[in-house]
C-alpha cells in the first residue's frame, strides 16, 4: 500500500514542481542533442572542409588552387583540425563587406601564412601564424579576404604586401 496522497501506480509523480523539472530534462536533452549534431557534422570529420569548392587564384603570377569559404560555419571552421595543407594550396576566406578581421590559430596545427586583401584583391598585410597560438591576429585595415597557405609560400614565391591577386570571388 502507498502512503497517503500518493498517486500509486499511476507512473504521476504528485511532488511538488514535478511536471516543471520532466518540462526541464526534455529542453536539456533537446540541448543536448542540438549539440552533440553540431560537433558530429562541423567538427567530427578532421576533414569536414575537404568537400568545399575549390578554385584556382593568382597571387602575384603564381597559379594557387585554394579552398572557398564562405559561409559563416567555413569561416569558422577553417582549417582548424586538419593534419595538412597540400602545397600549392590554400583557403581562401570571403566576406560580403570590408571588416577589420581577425584570425587565430585555435586548434590549428599547420604552420602558416595569413594574407588580409582588400575588395580589389591587394594584400594590405602578411603574418606568419604559429601552430595553436590563440593570439588573434588582426588586419590593419578593413578588408573583404584572408588568405591562408603554408608557411613560406608566400617568400617562396616572391609574394609580399602590395601584389594583387586575380581571380577573386565576390558574394
Amino acid at each position: 500500500m502507498g502512503q497517503a496522497g500518493t498517486a500509486v501506480g499511476t507512473g504521476v509523480d504528485p511532488r511538488p514542481g514535478a511536471v516543471m523539472n520532466f518540462v526541464l530534462t526534455v529542453k536539456k536533452i533537446k540541448y543536448l542533442y542540438f549539440y552533440v549534431l553540431f560537433f558530429l557534422v562541423v567538427l567530427g570529420n578532421p576533414d569536414t572542409n575537404a568537400g568545399n569548392e575549390k578554385i584556382k587564384i593568382i597571387v602575384a603570377d603564381n597559379p594557387l588552387l585554394v579552398e572557398i569559404a564562405d559561409s559563416r560555419a567555413e569561416r569558422i571552421t577553417g582549417l582548424q583540425f586538419r593534419e595538412n595543407l597540400p602545397q600549392e594550396e590554400g583557403i581562401l576566406f570571403v566576406y560580403d563587406c570590408n571588416l577589420v578581421l581577425r584570425f587565430w590559430m585555435k586548434n590549428t596545427s599547420i604552420p602558416l601564412d595569413l594574407a588580409y586583401l582588400d575588395e580589389n584583391g591587394q594584400i594590405k598585410d602578411i603574418f606568419e601564424l604559429d601552430p595553436f597560438d590563440e593570439t588573434i591576429i588582426a588586419s590593419t585595415e578593413p578588408v573583404r579576404y584572408a588568405l591562408e597557405v603554408n608557411r613560406g609560400w608566400f617568400k617562396k614565391h616572391g609574394v609580399s604586401i602590395g601584389d594583387n591577386i586575380d581571380a577573386l570571388p565576390v558574394l
